[in-house]
């Protein structure tokens, strides 16, 4: 699974923060938290964080969304499989 970020608020290549696959039929966890400019993104036991706004205060002027999707990587390891389901239930989503 990946978690692909902007790397700046004008664009640019993303930042890819890259966790371990989940086998077929496993239930995984995902989230994302944005507090004061750090991005926190908790999988299965895995925690990455990003300060983007350190990175580049632009950030601070703009709104923030994301986007969640299956987007299979199966051709990238050549045996033709596709072999992902995605269900995503109940997010959480709270602007405090």
């Amino acid at each position: 699974m990946q978690f692909l970020v902007k790397a700046m608020p004008s664009g640019g290549k993303d930042l890819v923060y890259e966790a371990p696959d989940i086998p077929l039929n496993q239930v995984d966890e995902a989230g994302l938290v944005v507090d004061n400019g750090r991005l926190t993104m908790p999988i299965n036991g895995h925690r990455f964080s990003a300060n983007f706004v350190a990175r580049d205060p632009g950030w601070q002027a703009l709104r923030y969304d994301f986007k969640a999707g299956n987007h299979p990587r199966d051709a990238e390891r050549g045996d033709g499989r596709n072999l992902s389901i995605v269900r995503i239930h109940a997010p959480d989503l709270t602007d405090d």
